[in-house]
């Protein structure tokens, strides 16, 4: 006799209930923003300083649970260093090139 599931369809491999992702942490869209603001102004040396900004200038930060809003900042911060904005050096923004330099080949016939 065959097991009957209510609900959602069983897909192979998978197990029922849950379906959350999980993959990405930064769920706030002003997060990067405030850290990049906060970078101009101040070192940013250290998550938990940052952190603990945050927590203290934003309420809804300090809604979160420490340890899930120390990733969170983490992870924004290696996307602004991977978009080209380094946060552990505020006072200098580097700025990418827009386009590839175009390379010229001579050649030389003998």
């Amino acid at each position: 006799m065959k097991k009957k599931h209510q609900g959602k369809a069983l897909v192979p491999g998978r197990k029922p209930g849950g379906g959350g992702g999980g993959g990405a942490l930064i769920l706030d869209r002003n997060l990067v923003p405030r850290i990049e603001q906060y970078a101009q102004n101040h070192p940013v040396n250290d998550v938990d300083e940052v952190a603990e900004y945050l927590r203290t200038s934003y309420k809804e930060y300090q809604r979160r649970q420490l340890g899930v809003f120390r990733t969170m900042v983490t992870r924004a911060m290696g996307a602004i260093q991977r978009k080209g904005g380094d946060v552990s050096t505020p006072h200098q923004q580097v700025r990418r090139p827009l386009s590839r330099p175009t390379v010229t080949r001579q050649v030389v016939s003998i």
